[in-house]
Formats: C-alpha cells, sequence, structure tokens
C-alpha cells in the first residue's frame, strides 16, 4: 500500500472525486438536522440544568431558612410572653405584701385588676409556706387545697420563679401556670396564675406558613405542652417524636419522612430550654418556589426545542438543497473530467491507431489494383479463361471485407469507448470489458515489440462498475505501462503482465505489471496526485492516475501502487463482486 503525504491527501481524489451520491445526501440531510438541533440544545439544556441546579440550592437553602428564623422568632416571642407573665406576678409581689393578700377580697380585687390589663391568666391563688391555698381567684373551688408535695411548688421554691409543664393537678385537666416564691417577711409563700391555654395556643399558631405549616411547643420527653392541628390531646407524646434526632439545647435544623410526607423541622429552646418549640412544613410546600423553577425551566426547553426544531428544518432543507447542487455541478465536472481523460487517451493512442488503420487499407489498395487489372482484361476480352478472372475477383471482394471489417472492429472499440454518457453501475461481466480493451491494446504492444503476458481466470464472476470507466481504467494503466517499458527497453525485451482472479468471496483482483522504468519514492507519493506527470509537454495531462484513483472510489474499490525505480510497477485493483 502506498504511503500517503501531505499533498496527496489534500488532493481532489481524497476530498471526494467518489460522488456518493446514492444515499449518502440523504444521510447528510438528516446530519444537517441533527446537528442545526443538537448544537444550539445543547447548550440551552446545559444552561438550564446550571441554572435549575443552582436555583434549586439557593431556593433549597432559603426554604430551611426561612423556617429557621421563623421558629427563632416566634420562640423569642413565646419566651417574652411567659417572662412577661413572670413579670406580672413579680409586680403584684412587689405592691402587695404576699401574706396580706389571704384576704380573700383584697386577693380578688387584685386579680381582677390583673385579668383586666393582661387577660392572659384563667385564674390566681395563694400557696401558704405550708402549702395550703389560702386565697384563689377563678372559675374554679380551688381554696384551702393542699400544693405542699406539689412537683411545681418545690421548683418554684428552689428556683424562685417557674413556668411548669402541663399537668392535670385538682382541676382534672391539662394546663400550666406560671409561679413566684415570696422574698423577706413572705419567704416560703408561693404566688401562682394558671395561664390560659387558649390564648397560648393562638400564640404559638401565630404564623402563616402555607397550608402544611404548624407549630407546637412539647417537653423535652416529645410530650405536648400546645395542642396541634392533628390532635388536640396535650400531654400526649407527639407522633413524629420517635423520628426525631437526639434532642439538643440549641436550634435544630432535620428532615423527617413521617410516613403521611416528608416534613422540614426547625426546634427552638423555649422556658429556660426546658421546653421545645417545634415548627415545621411539608417538604413539598417548602420547595414550592423550586417546583415553579423547574416548570419554568421545562416551559423554556419546550419552547426552546420548538423554536430550534421550527429554525432547523427548513434551514437544514435549504442547506440539504445547496449540498445538492454542488454534488450535481461536482458529479457533471467529474463526468466531464473523465471523458477528458478518455480523449486523452484517445489522443495519445492515436498513432498506433492510425498505424493499425493503415495495415488494412494497404491491403485493400492492393486488392483494388488487382480487381482493377482483372477488370481490364475481361473489358478487353484478352483472355478466353474468364473463370479464374472472376475468382480473383471474388477472392479480392473477400480481402476487402475481412479488411473492412477489422477497420470497422478498431473504429467501433474507439467509439465505444471514447462516448461519452452518464455513468450506469451494473453488474458487469469483467471479461468482456478485458476483451474490448485489449483489442485496443494488443497490437500497438506487437508492433512496439513489448510483450504481454495474460493471466486471466476462467469463469470470473461479475463485478459491480461502470463497464466504460472500467475500460478507461484498465486503458490508462496499459498505455502508461507501455511508455514506461519503451523508455527502460527501447531496444525490445519489455513485458507487460496482466493477471485477473477471484482472491476472496467478495472481492475480484487485477494486477497489472510491467518491467519498465519504475518510479522513485518522490515520484510514488505524488503519482496519484491531479495534474502530476513525469512526461514531456504535449506527451501527458496528469489526470490519468488521479482519474483512475476517483474511478475505482466510486466504484467501492481500491488501488494501490508498488514501484522500484528500475526495475517496473504493479498496479493491484480489487472491485467489489457483484
Amino acid at each position: 500500500m502506498k504511503k500517503q503525504t501531505r499533498q496527496e491527501i489534500s488532493s481532489p481524489k481524497n476530498r471526494g472525486l467518489t460522488g456518493g451520491r446514492d444515499g449518502g445526501l440523504g444521510a447528510i440531510a438528516r446530519t444537517l438536522f441533527g446537528v442545526m438541533i443538537i448544537l444550539p440544545l445543547v447548550p440551552l439544556l446545559l444552561l438550564l440544568t446550571i441554572g435549575f441546579t443552582f436555583s434549586a440550592d439557593n431556593l433549597k437553602r432559603e426554604a430551611v431558612w426561612r423556617l429557621h428564623h421563623i421558629a427563632l422568632d416566634h420562640g423569642r416571642m413565646l419566651d417574652a410572653f411567659l417572662h412577661e407573665r413572670i413579670n406580672d406576678l413579680d409586680m403584684v409581689a412587689a405592691l402587695e405584701n404576699l401574706p396580706d393578700l389571704a384576704d380573700r377580697n383584697k386577693f380578688e380585687s387584685v386579680f381582677k385588676s390583673l385579668k383586666n390589663s393582661k387577660n392572659a391568666f384563667v385564674d390566681m391563688g395563694l400557696i401558704d409556706p405550708t402549702g395550703q391555698q389560702v386565697a384563689y381567684a377563678g372559675p374554679l373551688n380551688l381554696r384551702g387545697r393542699d400544693y405542699a408535695n406539689s412537683p411545681w411548688r418545690i421548683q418554684t421554691l428552689a428556683r424562685g420563679a417557674l413556668v411548669s409543664d402541663s399537668f392535670l393537678g385538682h382541676r382534672g385537666a391539662p394546663h400550666f401556670i406560671v409561679a413566684i416564691a415570696g422574698q423577706g417577711d413572705a419567704s416560703g409563700w408561693v404566688l401562682r396564675a394558671t395561664i390560659d391555654n387558649e390564648i397560648f395556643d393562638r400564640l404559638v399558631e401565630s404564623f402563616s406558613l402555607g397550608a402544611t405549616g404548624e407549630a407546637y411547643v412539647m417537653d423535652l420527653q416529645g410530650r405536648l405542652q400546645t395542642r396541634r392541628k392533628s390532635s388536640t390531646s396535650l400531654m400526649d407524646i407527639t407522633s413524629d417524636f420517635s423520628s426525631f434526632p437526639p434532642i439538643e439545647d440549641k436550634l435544630q435544623d432535620f428532615v423527617v419522612d413521617t410516613g403521611s410526607g416528608t416534613y422540614l423541622y426547625s426546634l427552638v429552646p423555649v422556658n429556660e430550654s426546658r421546653w421545645r418549640l417545634v415548627v415545621r412544613q411539608e417538604e413539598g410546600e417548602a420547595f414550592e418556589p423550586l417546583r415553579r423553577v423547574g416548570l419554568y425551566s421545562l416551559v423554556t426547553m419546550v419552547l426552546g426545542g420548538v423554536f430550534i426544531l421550527a429554525t432547523a428544518w427548513p434551514l437544514s432543507r435549504r442547506l440539504h438543497q445547496h449540498i445538492l447542487r454542488v454534488v450535481s455541478e461536482k458529479e457533471q465536472l467529474q463526468e466531464q473530467l473523465f471523458h477528458a481523460g478518455r480523449l486523452a487517451e484517445i489522443g495519445e493512442m492515436a498513432a498506433g491507431i492510425a498505424h493499425e488503420i493503415n495495415n488494412p487499407l494497404q491491403t485493400m489498395k492492393s486488392e483494388l489494383t488487382l480487381m482493377d487489372m482483372d477488370m481490364g482484361d475481361i473489358e478487353n476480352k484478352e483472355t478466353e479463361n474468364c473463370e479464374k478472372l472472376f475468382d480473383g475477383l471474388r477472392e479480392s471482394m473477400a480481402q476487402l471485407e475481412k479488411q473492412i471489417n477489422r477497420c470497422a472492429k478498431i473504429t467501433t472499440g474507439i467509439l465505444k469507448f471514447g462516448r461519452y454518457g452518464e455513468p450506469e453501475r451494473a453488474s458487469v461481466n469483467i471479461q468482456d470489458v478485458i476483451d474490448d480493451t485489449l483489442n485496443l491494446v494488443e497490437k500497438q504492444t506487437e508492433v512496439s515489440g513489448i510483450t504481454l503476458a495474460k493471466d486471466i481466470q476462467r469463469s470470473l464472476p461479475n463485478v459491480y462498475c461502470d463497464p466504460g470507466q472500467l475500460q478507461q481504467v484498465l486503458l490508462n494503466l496499459l498505455n502508461n505501462a507501455r511508455d514506461a517499458v519503451l523508455e527502460q527497453h527501447p531496444e525490445g525485451g519489455g513485458k507487460i503482465e496482466l493477471r485477473i482472479g477471484q482472491v476472496s468471496p467478495s472481492k475480484v483482483q487485477i494486477i497489472i505489471g510491467d518491467n519498465g522504468i519504475g518510479m522513485t519514492e518522490e515520484i510514488k507519493d505524488k503519482a496519484f496526485s491531479p495534474f502530476f506527470t513525469t512526461k514531456p509537454v504535449g506527451k501527458g495531462t496528469g489526470l490519468g492516475l488521479s482519474i483512475c484513483y476517483g474511478i475505482i472510489q466510486t466504484m467501492g474499490g481500491s488501488i494501490d501502487l508498488d514501484s522500484t525505480s528500475g526495475q517496473g510497477t504493479v498496479f493491484t485493483i480489487a472491485l467489489p463482486i457483484a
């Protein structure tokens, strides 16, 4: 196989002298359409993907941040409310001596005044150092009840002030209280008040967080201190507590799959970290902006895709039609080039053809002279044996017919070879093409003193080609071989070999070798380049081998060159079996 050079790679034979129109342009149209869709669509998808990824990340952080800050702000508000209730009792203790409040009328008057100003308490009680509630104001009859061993009283005396957990107490209903312990002369006394659960529940739920958002308060064991949307039972352990991570003394953000949905949670310590404000929202609702961004991205992608398709289709059709015109013009030029190559071959063979036709013409001229002499004898009646003269005329006429047929065969071969028309590739009997070609070159090689050795396999399979183009290739290679042999062996001894045979189930191989002048490596690299020739001016066009290369490629075959300077050249052609 010859080695390709930079010049060869850039030559027309490698830029597509093959035509390749059948089926190829349909693939080109599809490729153009696909490329015109993919080229803009890929950046669009890339930009939308990157934009959606960044937007999704930001929107998720924003959703968590919003829930986080709602929980923080709400937790501060609840702490402020509870501290204010403790301050209310501290104010009572500062204005009144606690033991003096044991007077029922006075105690009820103070409670009435406190309730009118704050409206956050249900009732209020005063407990003496023995644990007896000596004063009570409210809707129940709890005066005289014993609270000596109540945990909240013990904690209040130890801490000075307390917001208790919810408990049942003497009233038998869940409630929680705020309480303060007396100081100085009132040491051991406890003033306590019950917080209105309805008011506290509304305060806990007083924020807007969509349809699935809710807030509630629980203690560290998960027992509800306020009601929930899904449950109204205070002091029950909240249903999702088992899915929570370990409770820590700080704000916590996490996601929990509750079985009925996935929720975002924020937990904030309140009531001196004895409670946790729980704020939660269903993940789908929290990430609703993300869903809208995804929808907008999808709509943008669909609209962009529709626009790209609507634009790519007419543009690709227009480009395809332009390519069709270019390919058609290229094929026309290629056919003209092939035809020019044929005419060039005929021109180079002109001298040999003229010599080959001249021989039968000379014979015909001699026979006509003999016929004229015989006719003169017959007219002058100079002989009595006219029958012999008529026999001579018949022989001369037969010889004339023979020489005329010989000339007709030569001219028919030339006309057949030189005809101009659209190439038609079909299943061709290669033996017929070989015979037509040898009819044009055998006499010339014989006259030139060159031996033409033929080794042609019998019963060759048909090949898929245009017979005229294949004959053009063979004729060019045989003529080149003849010129190379004459240059190397001007005195005789030249030889051309033609070997044809089937070398595989799908290939027929044609080998044309000679013992001519051969080629150097530099010439071999340029041999198939157009307009390159080593023949003198007027002797060759430099188109022959380039055209041969294009023709063989068009047929789906291959042509290889092997040559050694001073020893000869071998061309190997492989053609597909029909």
